[in-house]
């Protein structure tokens, strides 16, 4: 079933007229020039949070799908010296670049995004009780800060944790999105594998929620031998977010 989106926030908008589509591909040169000067043109410096731009020349597997490449992604970087705030670099990834310049400044416009929704969740959800507030009003339907899962602990690229609850990010260009509408998807998490079907009519907008499938907390009062083959407990779900771009 579907889940009220968690995102929101902040949002950047595309250049006019930056989104021309080059048919002969970019060298690694030539990406990281054209990912600086649309930063440059962006003002980079106004986005809260953001520190830097890094352009590495790898390819990167996805996360989550595999034969899938990573072609943006953020992470953490030193805190704001004065303030001690956190701060993240977008990290564009040269070698799982496939497309024009559209697919480029859609990539870089979404790093920032991104970097702008973490440091909102880090104003809006600064303790254990906002972060148990912030969840208890997703689980309502109610109004919840910017990327407030995020503020959870995390399990690995992309997958936070918020009592039993799992949120999966799932980031893919929008190419990428349309062709996994209506199909099984199989998502690597925990060296285990998750297979579930995305329906055809999917929105980029709305987390797509699987009851029963976040992590499981057995009964009080069992050993640990009873706990691997209990039934009798509390099970969280899965929040899998689509993130678009």
């Amino acid at each position: 079933m579907g889940a009220e989106d968690p995102r929101g926030g902040w949002a950047v908008q595309p250049l006019p007229g930056a989104s021309a589509v080059f048919s002969a591909p970019m060298d690694l040169e030539d990406f990281e020039r054209r990912a600086r000067a649309l930063a440059l043109a962006e003002e980079v410096s106004q986005v809260p949070g953001f520190a830097a731009l890094h352009v590495e020349p790898e390819a990167r597997t996805h996360p989550l799908l595999r034969d899938h490449g990573t072609l943006v992604r953020v992470r953490d970087a030193t805190p704001d010296p004065a303030s001690g705030a956190p701060r993240y670099e977008v990290v564009l990834n040269h070698g799982s670049f496939d497309g024009g310049e559209d697919r480029l400044e859609r990539a870089l416009l979404f790093g920032l995004e991104r970097v702008a929704e973490r440091a909102a969740a880090d104003e809006a959800v600064r303790t254990d009780e906002d972060l148990f507030q912030a969840h208890a009003s997703y689980v309502r339907g109610m109004e919840t800060p910017a990327a407030w899962y995020r503020r959870g602990e995390r399990m690995g690229e992309d997958v936070w944790v918020v009592d039993l609850d799992l949120f999966v990010d799932l980031v893919v260009p929008r190419e990428t999105w349309e062709a996994l509408r209506g199909t099984r998807i199989v998502l690597r998490m925990f060296e285990d594998e998750l297979e579930l079907e995305l329906p055809e009519d999917a929105s980029a907008d709305e987390a797509l929620t699987l009851e029963g499938a976040g992590l499981f907390e057995p009964a009080a009062g069992l050993d640990e031998e009873d706990e691997l083959a209990a039934d009798d407990g509390r099970y969280g779900d899965l929040h899998l977010v689509p993130y678009v771009y």
